[in-house]
């Protein structure tokens, strides 16, 4: 079997290259169905093992006493802000989603093309997961369909989703609570508000603890997350010349790994006045922190990368939920994601792919 190595230049070309095509196929979230077939079309080494919901598992033939590692990446991207085609210039490959995440899913299609051209002694099995709608709400998700359709996917030991993280291992990540909390009044004139209750200015009262607080530090496994709540949207009002009977405000909660959902909800209750009605809209759970699994160190060595607190929700909670340990580890920075000017660096791109080469042969 072989063990030979891409030269950089190669690789690097290469990879700006699929990062580039994957920039010009249009995936906007729910429209990813061309997207699904150009990957198909990239990985023309293998087939599929599973293709559903706008989404591709790839499942490697299985070795026994050999871990499992699936490599997964969303096909999906925010709307587009004039920035298709894209286009290389400056060292970086630049448009929509090359950040977040078409530059991830460029070194997951060479490094499938890589084990079934070179047939490397390997360390793990490799799997490939690229999924859709990762930019909608949770409930949008494919990922509890696609784990219920595949054994593979749930047989994984590690799952390694390549989100934007400057090639750095970011290990768990936040809860994510959102909620409308309401605040009632009696509506009046407002040339004589004495004949009515403000139910603005009941909401800022009964929201002042929310607004006076401060980031809370825990420490989990060793790495600091930060709780954070936030008002994020607010409405209430008719008229400029009425007393508001209604003020609705939506609050954001991110959440430590060591919280359980039920928690949070507690916890963001004790922060409101009674005078209100809070209604949950969504309670995405946060991830465990896997510092114990093996597999994670052998990527640290692989990869020389840090070990980082994701300060952030993602669909590494999806598979914590079922029992799968899974990270965040890619190539995007995720200040460059979402931006009209988005862009991902080719040496990134590199070292992401060689980080994992690495990581697949070492024993």
């Amino acid at each position: 079997m072989s063990t030979q190595r891409i030269s950089v230049p190669v690789l690097a070309r290469r990879l700006a290259q699929t990062t580039l095509a994957l920039v010009d196929t249009p995936s906007e979230s729910r429209n990813e169905a061309a997207i699904v077939e150009v990957v198909a079309a990239m990985i023309d080494t293998r087939l599929p093992s599973l293709v559903e919901d706008d989404s591709l598992v790839y499942a490697p033939e299985r070795r026994t006493g050999t871990p499992l590692v699936v490599f997964a990446g969303h096909l999906d991207t925010v709307p587009a802000q004039n920035n298709i085609p894209g286009r290389v210039t400056g060292g970086a490959v630049q448009g929509l989603g090359a950040s977040d995440m078409k530059g991830a899913l460029a070194v997951m299609i060479q490094v499938a093309r890589w084990l079934d051209s070179e047939l490397p002694e390997t360390a793990i099995d490799a799997g490939f997961l690229f999924f859709a709608r990762e930019e909608l709400p949770i409930d949008a998700s494919p990922i509890t369909g696609l784990l219920e359709a595949s054994a593979d996917l749930r047989g994984a030991d590690l799952v390694v989703i390549m989100e934007p993280t400057s090639n750095a291992i970011q290990l768990g990540c936040l809860g994510n609570l959102n909620a409308d909390v309401t605040y009632s009044g009696t509506s009046s004139h407002s040339a004589r508000p004495w004949l009515g209750a403000n139910a603005i200015h009941s909401a800022i009262k009964g929201l002042r603890r929310v607004a006076s607080s401060s980031a809370n530090q825990f420490s989990v496994e060793g790495l600091d997350f930060y709780e954070v709540v936030n008002v994020t949207e607010i409405e209430g009002g008719i008229a400029r010349n009425v007393i508001p009977d209604e003020v609705v405000c939506h609050l954001n909660f991110r959440y430590a790994p060591n919280r359980s959902p039920e928690d949070a909800e507690a916890e963001l209750r004790s922060l409101l006045g009674d005078d209100s009605s809070l209604e949950i809209i969504g309670n995405a759970p946060p991830a465990r922190v896997a510092t114990d699994n093996q597999l994670v160190e052998r990527l640290r060595a692989a990869s020389s990368a840090p070990i980082e607190p994701k300060q952030a929700w993602t669909n590494v909670a999806e598979f914590s939920a079922v029992g799968i340990d899974a990270i965040n580890f890619g190539p995007g920075a995720p200040e460059h994601a979402h931006r009209s000017d988005e862009m991902v660096e080719i040496d990134a791109l590199v070292r992401s792919f060689e980080s994992l080469q690495r990581f697949i042969t070492a024993r």
